[in-house]
């Protein structure tokens, strides 16, 4: 029996060719949010792809499937851009698997009132942002991480 995919891969529509690009990548559960912020930083320059993780209420996640998102994350970013709220996928192994891949991570989340939450965090990603995010905070929260101006 052919398992469903856990994600999905999302290209930006519109990208701008820079010699040596930034790569990031965007996760979430969101497909618009996915879309709607390749599409956005794409347009500033970054090579971004997006992941779309499919939530299925019920159904139990293969460890294969997470450690082949993790892959396909490390391959194709640098920096990885994480929603916090990821349905079923365990969001604090997912960063610390990333970090132990060298993938430094922004962690999104709309869950301002859980600080105590959050804390726990700290140690895995390398930036925490609450949504809404304001105009260019993420652009400029991924210059902060990676030392660029």
């Amino acid at each position: 029996m052919e398992r469903e995919p856990l994600f999905k891969v999302i290209k930006p529509r519109l990208r701008q060719r820079i010699s040596d690009p930034i790569k990031i990548s965007y996760v979430d559960d969101d497909k618009w949010a996915v879309d709607g912020q390749t599409n956005i930083l794409s347009r500033k320059g970054y090579e971004v792809t997006g992941f779309q993780v499919i939530y299925r209420p019920g159904v139990r996640i293969q460890e294969k499937q997470i450690e082949t998102l993790i892959e396909k994350i490390a391959q194709s970013s640098m920096l990885s851009i994480v929603d916090l709220g990821l349905g079923s996928i365990n969001t604090h192994a997912l960063l610390d698997n990333l970090k132990s891949k060298g993938v430094l991570t922004i962690i999104l989340t709309g869950a301002i009132s859980r600080a105590e939450r959050l804390e726990e965090f700290e140690g895995v990603s390398n930036l925490i942002l609450s949504k809404p995010l304001r105009r260019n905070e993420l652009d400029e929260a991924i210059k902060k991480v990676l030392h660029i101006s």
